[in-house]
């Protein structure tokens, strides 16, 4: 898989997210994940799938970092306009579902924030270009959105702990 001049989608991704990203998030970070994911699967995965399925894992990690460093980091989250950013970035992961179906639409984000604005765009392009381009996508979809949302709740109940 190529993407433009990079081997790679996660670093096509990482090109973007550089411009916002914590400075302690490196690119190293992300080709340890793929390198990672590409020696631990399954058994049952057809080894010309092996790199396409370790990349996009490393999607997921880089969007899922970006979501989780919106609700960590607490000078990070005033200079980005407090509990509504963490919340709006929150938001982008509860809402893959209707992002793939069309009905989520950036105006419900606060555009004017480029790290909002980023993530968003990466997520929204992977899910609705290269996700649902996996064989047995629609099979498991639904799973697929439940994992994603109970992974938004779980930095939501963060959140909310960290606010007392």
């Amino acid at each position: 898989m190529i993407m433009s001049k990079y081997d790679t989608l996660w670093e096509n991704y990482y090109s973007s997210y550089k411009k916002v990203a914590s400075p302690h998030r490196k690119p190293n970070l992300f080709k340890w994940l793929y390198d990672s994911y590409i020696f631990l699967h399954l058994s049952c995965v057809d080894s010309s799938s092996v790199y396409k399925l370790a990349d996009f894992k490393a999607c997921l990690a880089l969007v899922d970092t970006a979501v989780d460093d919106s609700c960590d980091n607490a000078s990070f989250i005033e200079e980005n306009g407090g509990d509504k950013f963490s919340y709006e970035m929150l938001s982008i992961l509860y809402s893959a579902d209707k992002i793939v179906s069309g009905t989520y639409k950036p105006s419900q984000l606060n555009e004017e924030n480029l790290y909002t604005k980023i993530t968003f765009d990466i997520f929204s392009d992977f899910l609705m270009n290269h996700l649902i381009s996996l064989p047995r996508y629609y099979d498991f979809k639904s799973e697929l959105f439940l994992s994603i949302k109970k992974r938004s709740r779980v930095n939501g109940v963060f959140l909310s702990f960290e606010q007392k």
